[in-house]
């Protein structure tokens, strides 16, 4: 039993619960918890963590009327009222999520995530600036030049790196600068997987730039190896391409590379690379997403391209395109 006299409501909030005139508290127990779940158009769920009180919302748009469901079918499950009609599911734990942060100063552009090699492949870029006689040199102190961090150049005046994250630890392993008069820009970075050798490896497309060029009309990729035993990075090799790689990706154990209006196929042989195919009908292919054989290209003007690959003959076949002239964006990968 309750006595009101011994209880005393003090530090009280308030929360939006929704827009309409109809609220509803429905209290029931999940997973071995006290819950309330509030009925809305904005329904949320209220459960107690720490001695505080958390607001979690529900992925529904609306839920009008809600009811605990248990069965021998139907464990810890729940029952709403929907506008669209009758809804059965379940809640899953509760969880909080825990982020971790590493100050880079410098301005992060791309990112590959190498699941085998529980690693994160991060292009980066600083500012610096030319004095004559010493050369480049950084306006700030980043990530990339700490003392603490290990690394190793390929040259002394560095400007755009790579940096790998293993164990929340940041090392600095490749640079791309290498004279006063051509700067090679790092564009994209992406992880692939070309078979038992070499193995996975990461792929980083790169620009020369060239003082008085619009646009680069050369570019290299490079293919490097991760190795989390001894926490280096090895160049395997370093390959000339005509034109800015916008994209690089695995396609079925190969390289898929978007190169200036060009999408090119390559395959990896031994210290070079052989270009199985191209593509050649864009403006300048910005985008890249694959799914078996298929290939869809985004371009800058002519929009969205559908491609079917044909191993037999080794060419690209066009499936679809759009004639519309819209600027894609990055096309969201669905499985």
């Amino acid at each position: 039993s309750i006595f009101v006299e011994n209880i005393a409501i003090c530090e009280a909030k308030r929360l939006s619960a929704g827009t309409g005139s109809q609220v509803r508290l429905t209290q029931w127990r999940s997973h071995g918890k006290r819950n309330v779940f509030v009925c809305s158009n904005r329904p949320c769920i209220i459960y107690s963590n720490r001695h505080k009180l958390v607001f979690s919302s529900v992925n529904i748009k609306e839920v009008s009327f809600m009811s605990p469901l248990k069965g021998s079918y139907y464990k810890d499950c729940i029952c709403m009222v929907t506008p669209s009609g009758l809804m059965i599911g379940s809640v899953d734990n509760l969880q909080k999520l825990h982020v971790r942060r590493i100050a880079l100063n410098e301005s992060p552009r791309r990112l590959a995530l190498q699941s085998e090699t529980n690693s994160l492949g991060v292009i980066s870029c600083r500012r610096e600036v030319f004095q004559e006689g010493t050369g480049f040199k950084p306006i700030r102190t980043s990530a990339s030049l700490s003392p603490k961090v290990p690394r190793s150049f390929t040259s002394s005046n560095p400007e755009k790196c790579t940096d790998i994250e293993s164990n929340m630890e940041l090392q600095c392993v490749h640079t791309f600068h290498y004279s006063q008069v051509v700067v090679e820009t790092a564009m994209s970075i992406g992880s692939v997987n070309l078979g038992v050798d070499p193995g996975v490896l990461y792929a980083v497309g790169t620009a020369l730039i060239v003082k008085g060029e619009h646009d680069p009309k050369k570019g290299r990729i490079h293919l490097l190896r991760w190795n989390p035993v001894s926490s280096k990075l090895d160049v395997v090799l370093t390959y000339d391409v005509p034109g800015t790689v916008f994209r690089v990706i695995e396609f079925n154990g190969r390289i898929l590379a978007a190169i200036g209006s060009s999408v090119r196929l390559f395959e990896f042989c031994g210290d070079t690379l052989r270009q199985d195919s191209t593509f050649n009908d864009n403006i300048m292919s910005l985008y890249l997403r694959t799914k078996g054989d298929y290939v869809l290209i985004g371009d800058l003007m002519r929009s969205l391209c559908l491609l079917l690959y044909k191993p037999n003959r080794s060419n690209f076949e066009v499936v679809s395109i759009v004639v519309f002239f819209r600027l894609p964006r990055k096309p969201r990968h669905r499985q």
